[in-house]
């Protein structure tokens, strides 16, 4: 109850990693977005899951290294009205893809599968 109301007062999500080599997209950047917050992150170079997730969806975007990233932020601000927009595509796609009960859904058929061979 207490994450939503603190995101509310937000306008853009923002995170960052370290040099991971490889990591999901994570629950911070799944609660912005249900939230309806378009979201920067700063992800390892390496790691191309976040700038996949952002191309797919168009709900933020995915910078490699701090330059960018500071870049990424300016323009974004610069056209808050414009990147806000991706982030309300956000709860559409939570909703549909990403609830609970889907994701048990596609995990029970993968289970199923595999009890069969």
């Amino acid at each position: 109850k207490e994450v939503p109301a603190y995101l509310s007062a937000a306008d853009i999500g923002l995170d960052f990693w370290g040099d991971l080599w490889y990591f999901p997209i994570t629950v911070k950047i799944m609660e912005y977005l249900a939230c309806g917050l378009p979201v920067l992150v700063k992800a390892p170079a390496q790691n191309s899951n976040y700038e996949e997730f952002f191309e797919k969806y168009d709900v933020g975007k995915a910078e490699g290294n701090w330059p960018d990233y500071v870049k990424a932020l300016e323009v974004a601000l610069k056209n808050l009205p414009a990147f806000k927009k991706k982030g309300q595509k956000g709860v559409n796609i939570i909703k549909k893809e990403f609830r609970r009960e889907i994701t048990n859904q596609k995990v029970l058929k993968i289970i199923e599968k595999y009890k069969k061979k």
